[in-house]
């Protein structure tokens, strides 16, 4: 039992750090230090301030208080710690050796709680714990309560405006003790801003609900997200199919089985049968690795800062790999692809065999058969980089002829549209799918107006897609990346860093962003994969 001398320690401590809350992280570790200091070092717990884990400090978890914990190995020498500059070195010591990190057995909270587990810390460390979590704030999972807690995964938000993500595996003997733990945890978890508890407990199968009329979920439907997902039905875990994000979840009976699949909620018949609430569905979330020996490429940000030659190198690799081992390409361009002479360098790939699919929006057709028939593109002559006579009627003209055709693959079977991307598509048999909107000219006999058939065909032709190459579009970009699952690399290049930035945005740890000028970057891709 603690002496008198460490309670009242204890217990001032904890108010002077409510008091100092407000203060600037350099008075805040100069007063703990000087605190210290003071301490009397022969009182039975002593030593405990002089090894007291507090140092000040946001680093470790945003607006979870003032703490860092630091654990030493039950190997470790008690003696060796110290202070290092103005900060104090605080260790809580772990005496059982089969806990080698304090991350194995202790877990701070964002709210300054803990969950722990006791008998891995000596007398001293226990009391400090104690004394700097309140009781209702800490949760023992000692062995006498039969739970125990895991941390799966941590992942530190690399800057102040960034989340941090942590994942515990709790488990107990009983229902009734499992609910008792995640209770202490919400209460613990729950009065901190931007903090949420996501709690998943085995063995429950996924609650099923009819759809109340076509094109109507019911009121609790699952929401599906880009990652792989599993449902739970009698008793056996389905893995969903056609994955995509703002989907629901409708199982359906066959002779073969039960099966499940992402629906669009417009798709919904009367009567199917949808997943509701989160009880029997698990979401598998890939870690975010850093390694230096990971492929970078598809492991970077959007940055304006990296050089484009060695972005342009890494993609080079990759769409070479792809193509020897049969994957699919899919490339997403917008009308500056042509704007900026970049047309050439599109249609080269496809005539190469990189490129499997090609989606796009009205725009990007016309101008790029405008070049073919005028060698303009918005009437601007892109040899010369200006306007010429009448160059503004060019793109309608072009419109005007292919429609006269019939369509575009009719234009270039009679001789009318002798090159370009969409030449080479038709030559290549490369399947492409133009998505209309409010501001088309013409459209074009092949612009699908209808905007859910629009994206039925995106989806088709996306399905299978290994990398997916976004030039220029912001709208048809971010269309694609809804409809696209985890798992799919994604690059996006746009002069525009906000674009880029919204892609990788969605969560998708095999996305990057390429900030350059597309026409440019074609260049430097077409040069590289010759």
């Amino acid at each position: 039992m603690a002496n008198q001398s460490t309670i009242n320690f204890r217990a001032n401590l904890r108010a002077d750090l409510v008091k100092m809350r407000d203060f600037s992280r350099e008075s805040l570790i100069k007063r703990l230090i000087n605190k210290i200091r003071n301490f009397d070092y022969d009182t039975a717990l002593g030593r405990v301030a002089k090894v007291a884990a507090i140092v000040a400090g946001w680093t470790a978890f945003e607006t979870a208080g003032y703490f860092e914990w630091i654990g030493e190995q039950w190997k470790a020498i008690w003696e060796d710690t110290a202070e290092i500059g103005e900060t104090v070195r605080g260790c809580c010591q772990l005496v059982d050796r089969r806990f080698y990190h304090l991350d194995t057995c202790f877990l701070p909270l964002p709210n300054g709680g803990v969950v722990y587990y006791p008998p891995a810390f000596d007398e001293r460390s226990r009391g400090l714990i104690e004394a700097l979590a309140p009781p209702e704030l800490r949760i023992d999972v000692g062995d006498a309560s039969g739970g125990s807690v895991r941390l799966e995964r941590f992942h530190a938000g690399a800057r102040q405006d960034q989340p941090s993500h942590a994942r515990l595996a709790v488990s107990a003997p009983d229902a009734e003790l499992l609910d008792a733990i995640l209770s202490r945890m919400r209460l613990a978890v729950g009065g901190v801003a931007r903090a949420t508890l996501r709690v998943g407990v085995a063995a429950e199968d996924a609650a099923l609900a009819p759809a109340p009329s076509d094109g109507v979920a019911p009121e609790d439907f699952c929401c599906s997200t880009i990652y792989p997902t599993d449902v739970r039905v009698q008793g056996r875990w389905l893995r969903v199919a056609r994955q995509r994000m703002d989907a629901a979840i409708v199982v359906e009976q066959s002779g073969d089985g039960a099966s499940a699949r992402c629906v669009l909620p417009r798709d919904l018949r009367q009567g199917d049968a949808v997943v509701c609430g989160e009880s029997g569905v698990r979401t598998h979330t890939p870690s975010i690795q850093r390694s230096g020996d990971d492929f970078a490429f598809m492991s970077s940000g959007a940055s304006s800062e990296r050089r484009v030659e060695r972005q342009v190198e890494e993609l080079a690799l990759e769409m070479r790999r792809a193509r020897a081992q049969g994957g699919r390409i899919v490339v997403v361009a917008g009308p500056v692809v042509v704007h900026t002479g970049g047309a050439p360098h599109l249609a080269q790939l496809v005539r190469d065999g990189y490129v499997q699919a090609l989606l796009g929006g009205n725009a990007v057709a016309v101008h790029d058969m405008e070049t073919a028939l005028y060698g303009t593109s918005l009437g601007v002559d892109l040899q010369k980089g200006a306007g010429v006579r009448g160059g503004h009627r060019h793109h309608l003209r072009t419109i005007n002829r292919v429609r006269a055709a019939g369509s575009i693959a009719a234009a270039v079977e009679s001789g009318l549209i002798g090159s370009g991307i969409m030449y080479e598509c038709v030559r290549a048999n490369v399947p492409f799918a133009l998505a209309g909107s409010i501001r088309d000219d013409g459209p074009l006999p092949d612009t699908e107006m209808d905007l859910l058939k629009a994206q039925a065909d995106y989806a088709r032709l996306l399905a299978g897609a290994d990398l997916v190459l976004m030039l220029a579009t912001m709208l048809h970009a971010i269309g694609v990346g809804n409809m696209t699952p985890a798992g799919v690399r994604l690059a996006c290049v746009d002069i525009n860093p906000a674009v880029v930035t919204k892609l990788a945005d969605r969560g998708s740890v095999e996305s990057t962003g390429i900030v350059t000028d597309v026409g440019l970057f074609l260049k430097l891709l077409a040069m590289r994969l010759d």
